[in-house]
């Protein structure tokens, strides 16, 4: 199978002890059968994550740098805006999705689809699973997506759909309800989740992610900014190694 150039953008916080073996997979995975090059947002780590990030990347990488955090969201956001490939794919910095599900992604999309999300089954971790019910059920009541349907970081989208979502105007982003502001035309494929130890999940974060929700993404807006453009000052491109 011939695949076409994928883009595949990596929010990264605090990642210092998984990003060079995810970094090196991809390149390993993805070099039998696409075009392709590897996004990698530092959201403003405070460990060696940038440092590892650097000393592994080759010409397949760009390397953005935040100077300050802002977020799992935002950075995807960003890394997004840099895509110009065929598909981006949107993978987490923590290793627990295989860089071998990008494919069955791409097989899946091309079924018609113009996202295709990869879905694990629960874990293990009872908060999780919950957090992950509860943002679904929030998801499908603010846009009308069928119950069906699930969403996930692990991803990969048409770039005629990445060109829309970049345009978002909103001092708030979350991409999936961006992504579901112009199309409901999504695929699912069950992936395997790999567990590192702690989760990144808490009560504080999932409280942040429902009211922003509801505040950023019911139709009538009354709490909603629009996006603050000097978040792009905060933008350092220290590794476009082409």
């Amino acid at each position: 199978m011939i695949m076409n150039s994928v883009d595949v953008v990596i929010p990264v916080y605090n990642a210092g002890l998984t990003i060079e073996k995810l970094i090196n997979a991809l390149k390993l995975s993805l070099s039998e059968y696409c075009e392709y090059r590897i996004i990698l947002v530092d959201d403003c780590s405070s460990d060696d994550s940038f440092e590892r990030m650097n000393a592994c990347c080759g010409t397949e990488c760009l390397v953005l740098k935040l100077k300050k955090n802002r977020g799992q969201q935002m950075a995807t956001f960003i890394g997004m805006q840099q895509s110009t490939a065929d598909f981006c794919v949107i993978i987490d910095d923590d290793f627990k999705n295989s860089t071998s599900d990008i494919k069955a992604l791409y097989e899946d999309v091309q079924k018609g689809y113009d996202v295709s999300y990869g879905v694990s089954k629960p874990s293990g971790n009872t908060f999780r699973n919950f957090g992950s019910h509860l943002r679904d059920i929030v998801i499908h009541r603010l846009t009308g997506l069928e119950k069906a349907k699930k969403v996930s970081s692990f991803r990969i989208i048409k770039h005629e759909v990445v060109k829309k979502v970049v345009k978002a105007d909103s001092k708030y982003v979350y991409i999936s309800m961006e992504i579901l502001k112009h199309t409901h035309n999504i695929g699912n494929i069950i992936v395997d989740e790999k567990s590192h130890g702690k989760t990144r999940y808490s009560f504080r974060k999932l409280v942040f992610l429902i009211v922003n929700l509801y505040i950023y993404y019911l139709p009538i807006k009354w709490l909603a900014k629009s996006i603050d453009e000097k978040i792009f000052d905060d933008i350092i491109i220290v590794g476009d190694k082409k």
